[in-house]
C-alpha cells in the first residue's frame, strides 16, 4: 500500500457544503466540498479537469453565499479535485466550525 504525504501546511476542516463548478461560462459540474480551510478545499466531483484550470465555484457555506471566480485545481484524483484559492477567504474557514 502507498503511504500518502500530507502536503499542507494548513489544516482543513472536515464539511459537507453542495458545490457548482463553472466552465467556460457554460458547463457546469456539481460535486461535494469536503474539506476547507482559508486557503484551499477539496471537491468530491466527476469532468474532464486539467491541473491549473479556472473556473467559478459557487458554494453556501452556513454564514455566506461564495462565488469565487480566482483558484487553481492543483490536484486531480478519482473521485475530485484538490484547489487553490488565489485570495484567502474569510475568517469563517480560519479555525475549527462546529
Amino acid at each position: 500500500m502507498r503511504k500518502i504525504t500530507e502536503k499542507r501546511r494548513d489544516l482543513r476542516f472536515p464539511k459537507s457544503y453542495p458545490v457548482k463548478m463553472v466552465a467556460d461560462k457554460r458547463v457546469e459540474y456539481k460535486g461535494i466540498i469536503k474539506d476547507i480551510n482559508q486557503k484551499g478545499a477539496f471537491i468530491v466531483i466527476k469532468g474532464p479537469f486539467r491541473l491549473g484550470q479556472k473556473l467559478v465555484l459557487e458554494f453556501q457555506s452556513s454564514q455566506l453565499k461564495y462565488e469565487i471566480r480566482s483558484y487553481n485545481i492543483i490536484r486531480i484524483v478519482p473521485n475530485g479535485v484538490g484547489i487553490q484559492f488565489d485570495k484567502p477567504l474569510g475568517d469563517e474557514f480560519s479555525t475549527p466550525m462546529p
